[in-house]
C-alpha cells in the first residue's frame, strides 16, 4: 500500500512541472551539451554564448519546421527528452517565456529578426507564430542581388539591438547565398 502512495505521489509531482519548466529544463541540457563540445574543441580558450540566445533562434526554426526538420529539431533542442512532445505546448512554452522577458520586473532585451529571400514562400500561420510567440520582425531581402546592401543592414540591426557590443556577424562583400536568415540579440 505504501508503495502505490509513493508511485502515486512521485507521479504527481512529476507531472506538476509546467511546460515552462520543461522548455527551461530543455534548454539547460542543451547549453551543458554545447559548452562541453565547444571547451573540447577549445581547451585553451575561454567559451561565451548565450543559450537563451540559441534557444529562441532554433525555437524560431523549430516552429516553422515541418517532417523530419522538426523531428531533428525537437531531438537537438531536448523537447523530447524532457517529455514536451506536442508541437502547440511547446511554442505556448515559448511564448510564455518571451512574455517573461518582456515583463517590467526583468532587465533583460530579447530583438528576433527573420529575414527571408524574396522570392521564398512564407506561410501566413509560421508569419503568425514569429510575431506572437517570438515578437519577431519579419523583413524580406534580396540576398543574391543585393547582398552587400543586406549584410550592412543586418550588422547595423546588430549593432543597435547589442548596444554597440557586437560590430556585426555578416561580411559586406559578395552576394550571400542565404535563402533565411534567423537572428537573435540578448
Amino acid at each position: 500500500m505504501l508503495a502505490k502512495f509513493v508511485l502515486l505521489a512521485l507521479l504527481a509531482l512529476v507531472s506538476s512541472e509546467t511546460d515552462d519548466a520543461l522548455l527551461a529544463k530543455a534548454h539547460n541540457h542543451l547549453a551543458v551539451k554545447l559548452l562541453k563540445q565547444l571547451a573540447a574543441e577549445n581547451p585553451s580558450s575561454n567559451v561565451f554564448f548565450s543559450p537563451t540566445s540559441i534557444a529562441a533562434a532554433f525555437g524560431m526554426a523549430y516552429a516553422g519546421a515541418r517532417g523530419t526538420s522538426e523531428d531533428e529539431l525537437a531531438s537537438v533542442l531536448g523537447h523530447n527528452e524532457v517529455g514536451l512532445t506536442d508541437k502547440s505546448r511547446v511554442l505556448a512554452a515559448y511564448k510564455h517565456l518571451q512574455e517573461l522577458a518582456s515583463s517590467p520586473n526583468v532587465t533583460l532585451e530579447v530583438a528576433n529578426m527573420v529575414l527571408a529571400q524574396n522570392n521564398f514562400q512564407i506561410t501566413e500561420s509560421y508569419r503568425q507564430q514569429l510575431h506572437d510567440i517570438f515578437d519577431a520582425e519579419l523583413r524580406s531581402a534580396d540576398f543574391t542581388n543585393e547582398g552587400p546592401k543586406v549584410a550592412a543592414d543586418v550588422n547595423a540591426w546588430v549593432r543597435e539591438k547589442t548596444r554597440g557590443k557586437i560590430e556585426g556577424i555578416l561580411e559586406e562583400g559578395p552576394p550571400l547565398d542565404i535563402i533565411l536568415l534567423i537572428l537573435n540579440a540578448v
